[in-house]
């Protein structure tokens, strides 16, 4: 498919057009704007489009074809690849278990509890409330306020008609195969991992998780009493060879293959294949998170990894990323070979929610809603996302490097340039910027200097500001007065 591209050039900058021309196309790249596959103009069409000597456009090509952002292809012209991506240091990442269990007496953890623990902002990558459908939400709780004397159908796993509507919505945009009667309900996604941990780990059980990855799974795991192992990735996936040199197999794998939480990094479908096969052939379960599945920038959706083996994986998926804080529901797809051992788990345990959140749940659900929430959300977050993007590399120039894949409510960047951490996240707030350390999701301390940055709050009205703004905050004034000399 061939692009359109509007691009303006400053011609009283001392910037020579060819250099601005080669940026204007390396940011559209890397924003998502120009994606893989697409055609660029010839260089004598662009010329003529943009009113430049056809040699400037020639040079700025030339640029790109160097970085390998773009290649010439015989009798096709000129197409655009994928951009380089951004180096997560896990390539070579070995396996290594977590102590995350102290041996603590009941006084000590009494004690300890008398601290107060730090306050996380669980709103970074929440819905701006503007988008949020609060008007219908409140239209639908007082409608479900006035008939709460009628009788839904409940058993152990929840709510028959919700559960119904949410295995339509999971075949409509996952692919995922299943019925209603897999489905269970839960308040929110701690709550259907720790159900998966009961369920499936005894004391002494090895269950591999991903790194970098959601510390909260590792602890729920080890709660139970499992063995957390923390298995690398590379840029196909959860890195298969180092499974083999597990002296037990896992009971328990833990993956976020769509797109990997908080890499982005999308799954290979060979990975996909070989993590699949590794687990049928020792007998382990697969747990596949949908957590950060709602949108996706710069390539297809891509189908979930149940679909291949229903009845290797459980899938979780949490409506956090579309609703919060209306809603935090969260619901588990297990295999149909486990429904009467997490019925009567349930029964037990974590007996399953009812409350009129869940009916409105459900009637938006069935009213289609929730389809077109997502749709205006993609909209909406693919503007955010390209004007952060562009912004930050305007800024930060070529002291920045920002990953081509990123989460769908997120970029995750990499300074070229030594930074404490602190001072980092300090400047991001000063300037209206939610960033997180992508230390925090790695198990074993190491320092990246590359950080998450949240979009969905972002205004593309002002965030060439605020992007300039964290620049001066971060680099210092001194920095800023001799790029001012230059």
């Amino acid at each position: 498919m061939r692009v359109n591209l509007a691009i303006r050039l400053d011609h009283s900058s001392s910037t020579p057009l060819f250099e601005q021309l080669a940026r204007h196309l390396e940011l559209s790249i890397e924003s998502g704007r120009l994606e893989p596959g697409q055609m660029l103009p010839s260089s004598r069409e662009f010329a003529r489009t943009l009113l430049l000597a056809r040699g400037t456009v020639v040079r700025a090509y030339g640029q790109l074809i160097g970085k390998g952002l773009i290649e010439a292809i015989k009798g096709k012209g000129l197409i655009v690849n994928a951009p380089p991506p951004l180096d997560y240091s896990t390539q070579s990442a070995q396996m290594h278990e977590l102590m995350l269990v102290d041996d603590l007496s009941a006084n000590e953890i009494l004690g300890s509890a008398q601290q107060p623990l730090p306050v996380e902002d669980v709103t970074k990558a929440a819905v701006p409330q503007a988008l949020l459908p609060v008007k219908r939400w409140r239209e639908l709780i007082i409608k479900n306020c006035k008939q709460l004397g009628r009788t839904d159908e409940i058993d152990d796993l929840g709510a028959l008609d919700l559960r119904q509507q949410v295995c339509r919505f999971l075949r409509a945009t996952r692919g995922l195969n299943c019925s209603p009667e897999q489905i269970s309900v839960y308040t929110n996604t701690d709550q259907a991992l720790d159900t998966i941990a009961r369920l499936l780990i005894k004391p002494n059980d090895t269950a591999v998780i991903e790194e970098p990855g959601y510390i909260g799974v590792s602890k729920i795991f080890a709660a139970a009493g499992a063995r957390v192992i923390a298995n690398g990735i590379d840029y196909g996936g959860m890195m298969v060879e180092n499974l083999d040199a597990l002296a037990t197999s896992p009971k328990v794998l833990y993956v976020t293959p769509v797109s990997q939480d908080p890499t982005g990094i999308v799954m290979s479908e060979e990975r996909q294949d070989s993590i699949i096969q590794w687990a049928k052939r020792n007998d382990c379960l697969i747990v596949e998170d949908g957590w950060d599945t709602d949108f996706c920038h710069g390539r297809p959706a891509v189908p979930c990894m149940q679909q291949k083996a229903a009845e290797q994986i459980i899938y979780l998926y949490s409506f956090w990323k579309l609703l919060f804080p209306l809603s935090n529901a969260c619901f588990l797809v297990v295999p149909q070979r486990l429904v009467p051992a997490l019925r009567r788990l349930r029964a037990m345990i974590n007996r399953p929610p009812i409350s009129i959140e869940l009916s409105a749940l459900k009637d938006l659900l069935a009213a289609g809603e929730i389809d077109n929430l997502v749709a205006k959300l993609q909209k909406s977050y693919r503007k955010r996302r390209q004007a952060l993007i562009y912004s930050l590399s305007m800024a930060f120039e070529k002291q920045i490097q920002i990953a081509p894949m990123s989460g769908g409510t997120h970029v995750l960047v990499s300074f070229q340039f030594a930074a404490e951490k602190q001072r980092v996240l300090d400047a991001g707030a000063e300037c209206g910027l939610k960033l997180i350390s992508l230390d925090e999701y790695y198990f074993d301390g190491r320092v990246t200097n590359q950080y998450i940055v949240f979009f969905t709050n972002v205004s593309p009205a002002t965030v060439g500001a605020q992007a300039q703004l964290f620049k001066e905050r971060l680099l210092g004034a001194d920095y800023m007065a001799q790029r001012a000399l230059l």
